[in-house]
């Protein structure tokens, strides 16, 4: 995987519905062999809805407060 690939994301929200859309991977960098994951990878949303849009900014207060 490389920037400019695309990826196609379901995100499970915390009341179970789930959120489809596609992303392009903007960054990448390599995490060291004993993390639990190969990489962090920065992602750009490229088609949210304005519903999608709603429901994750619901989700990122709730988280906040």
């Amino acid at each position: 995987m490389e920037p400019g690939h695309r990826l196609e994301v379901e995100l499970r929200l915390p009341d179970d519905s789930t959120l489809t859309f596609l992303t392009e991977v903007v960054w990448l960098q390599a995490l060291p062999e004993d993390a639990p994951a190969s990489y962090d990878v920065g992602l750009q949303f490229l088609d949210l809805t304005p519903k999608d849009v709603e429901a994750l900014e619901a989700v990122i207060a709730r988280s906040e407060s």
